[in-house]
C-alpha cells in the first residue's frame, strides 16, 4: 500500500513546548497530527466517497498479503524420539542442508538428549509450530504447493532423517551420523562459496559417504572384498 510523505516546518520554540506538554499526555506531534488528518478526512469526504476508498485500500491489502504468501518458502519438520513429537514450519531452514547443518549443531552442543520441543526452540530458533493433522495435510499437500520446498522427518530413535524435497513424492532416508559427517566435508574450511555450491558439496559428500557404507555392508553380507 502507498503512503505520501508530507513535510512539515514548524518554528523551533514553538515546537518544542507542544511536544513537552504533549509528551506529559503521553502523546506526540506527531500523533496529534495524525488524529487531524483523519478528522479531516472524516469532515470532507462524503460516505460513499470513503467506502470506496476503504474497499480499495482493503482490495490492494489483499492482494499484497496474497502476494507475501505466494513468495513464502518453508520446510515441514517433524521431530520424534520415544514417545516425543513435536511438528512445526520453518522458513529459515527451509532446505535439507540446513536442516543438516542443524542437527550438526545438536551433536556439538549436547542437546540430543533434551525433548524434542526444547531441540526445536534451542536449535531451530523462530518457527511455527503446528499439530499432527497439520503436518499430514501438508504433506500431502507439498506435491502442488510452491511454498514447501521440503518435508523432513528426524526420528532420532532410530538415527535416521527422512527427506521428501521439491515436487518430488519419493522419500530419501538417510543415517543421522552420515548427515552430520557430510555437513563436515560440505563446511570444512573458510573459503567463501555460493549457497548452491555448498549444498552442491553437501549432496556429493552424503552420497559418496552412502556409497562407501553400502559397498562394506555387501562386503561384510557376501565376503567379497571390494574391487579397487
Amino acid at each position: 500500500m502507498n503512503y505520501v510523505e508530507q513535510k512539515l516546518f514548524f518554528n523551533e520554540l514553538k515546537y518544542e513546548a507542544v511536544s513537552k506538554v504533549l509528551n506529559d499526555l503521553d502523546s506526540t506531534v506527531e500523533e496529534q497530527l495524525h488524529r487531524t488528518f483523519e478528522d479531516l478526512y472524516l469532515n470532507l469526504i462524503s460516505k460513499e466517497t470513503r467506502a470506496n476508498i476503504d474497499k480499495r485500500i482493503a482490495d490492494a491489502e489483499a492482494a499484497e498479503q496474497a502476494a507475501a504468501e505466494a513468495g513464502r518458502r518453508f520446510a515441514v519438520y517433524h521431530l520424534h524420539d520415544g514417545s516425543d513429537d513435536y511438528h512445526f514450519v520453518d522458513e529459515l531452514r527451509n532446505t535439507f542442508m540446513s536442516a543438516a547443518a542443524v542437527y550438526r549443531g545438536m551433536v556439538s552442543d549436547g542437546v540430543l538428549n533434551h525433548t524434542v520441543d526444547s531441540i526445536a526452540h534451542e536449535c531451530f530458533g523462530e518457527h511455527q509450530p503446528i499439530d499432527a493433522l497439520t503436518f499430514m495435510v501438508l504433506c500431502d499437500a507439498k506435491e502442488h504447493d510452491e511454498r514447501i520446498n521440503a518435508v523432513i522427518e528426524f526420528d532420532f530413535d532410530a538415527g535416521k532423517v527422512s527427506v521428501s524435497e521439491g515436487r518430488n513424492t519419493e522419500w530419501n532416508v538417510h543415517s543421522l551420523s552420515d548427515v552430520a559427517s557430510a555437513v563436515d566435508i560440505a563446511f570444512k574450511g573458510n573459503e567463501k562459496m555460493f549457497l548452491f555450491e555448498r549444498n552442491k558439496r553437501f549432496e556429493d559428500a552424503l552420497n559418496r559417504i552412502e556409497s562407501s557404507s553400502n559397498t562394506e555392508n555387501l562386503d561384510e553380507n557376501t565376503g567379497i572384498a571390494p574391487q579397487m
